[in-house]
């Protein structure tokens, strides 16, 4: 016990001018030693941890020429690639048809495998008909450039009419199996490296597991019509929300990242007329954003605190033995 009473730091100084060590002063000493060394590991961590604030603004972009990249990656099970035509538009006066230089479009095989044979030149009539007797799909993987503005990403056969027209009034039997059910695994806006940058900087990934929109290159809540058995017409609806990274600590410059938010439906197609299915993906861009700064956390704060820990502690413990000494006297 007289090794314990010599940790006491809240030692008595009798009218003879002697100390007088006790155990409860030992023991509250060694709890408030323990306590000052937790608190400070605490904040140690906390401090090397960068500050990440938030805050909403309206987001001016003077340069509406300016682009960005669409990502995208959808599967047609009962289409073939031979017919599908990607499109794009918007409301400055933007239309592509068929963009092929950055789509690729994949031939897969009834039971989903891809066949290594790419579409070259102008597609007969006999290779279409051939492709839809053994019941060949397509995958659209890659990316649209688009400016920020609203428009929409369409997926036809609009570019392909006359072999559309063909099947639908020499081949009736074919026609019947096509279908444009679908199932969206990828959707997301901007550069993916610089989105997966921005997530692993700004710690996104729980708080966009969390949430209903889909955040970056989240593939949550992506829609899914692939088990579709009705022939259907589809509409998606989406609204980006410009995200601002200010990195203060690393490239000291700002990133922008877009969330986005989605509702879709599916209208009826009237196979009897001459009406072409259709896939729309609308966008719109959001002129509220969000803001998210990263930086160090001051020094003299951290000092501020490590001194208001121990002081603190202290103060607190010594007037707990002094209550407990009178307890017990």
């Amino acid at each position: 016990m007289s090794i314990i009473r010599k940790f006491d730091f809240f030692q008595k100084i009798s009218l003879d001018n002697i100390t007088q060590p006790t155990l409860i002063g030992s023991f509250l000493s060694i709890s408030a030693i323990s306590m000052m060394f937790f608190l400070l590991i605490k904040e140690i961590s906390n401090f090397i941890t960068p500050s990440i604030s938030k805050e909403s603004l309206v987001l001016h972009d003077k340069d509406q020429t300016s682009k960005i990249d669409v990502n995208l990656s959808i599967k047609f099970p009962n289409v073939p690639c031979h017919m599908i035509s990607v499109d794009q538009e918007d409301s400055v006066g933007n239309h592509r048809m068929d963009v092929r230089d950055t789509i690729l479009k994949n031939r897969i095989s009834k039971n989903g495998v891809l066949i290594n044979d790419p579409i070259v030149g102008y597609i007969h009539t006999d290779k279409l008909v051939s492709a839809l007797e053994i019941g060949e799909g397509c995958i659209i993987n890659g990316f649209i450039p688009v400016t920020k503005v609203k428009g929409d990403i369409h997926i036809s056969f609009h570019n392909y009419a006359d072999l559309y027209n063909y099947v639908r009034i020499d081949r009736p039997d074919l026609f019947k199996r096509i279908s444009l059910n679908h199932k969206i695994s990828m959707l997301n806006f901007g550069e993916i490296n610089a989105n997966d940058d921005i997530l692993k900087r700004f710690k996104l990934d729980a708080e966009s597991s969390k949430s209903g929109e889909n955040a970056f290159n989240n593939p949550k809540n992506l829609p899914n019509f692939i088990s579709e058995t009705k022939r259907n017409n589809y509409d998606y609806f989406v609204k980006l929300i410009p995200h601002v990274f200010d990195d203060k600590i690393n490239e000291r410059k700002e990133k922008i990242g877009y969330q986005y938010s989605m509702t879709s439906r599916a209208r009826d197609f009237n196979a009897d007329s001459n009406e072409m299915p259709i896939v729309i993906i609308n966008y719109d861009f959001s002129p509220i954003s969000m803001r998210f700064k990263l930086e160090a956390k001051s020094f003299l704060h951290f000092l501020t605190h490590i001194c208001a820990i121990i002081g603190g502690v202290f103060v607190l413990f010594n007037i707990l033995n002094n209550l407990l000494l009178k307890i017990f006297d």
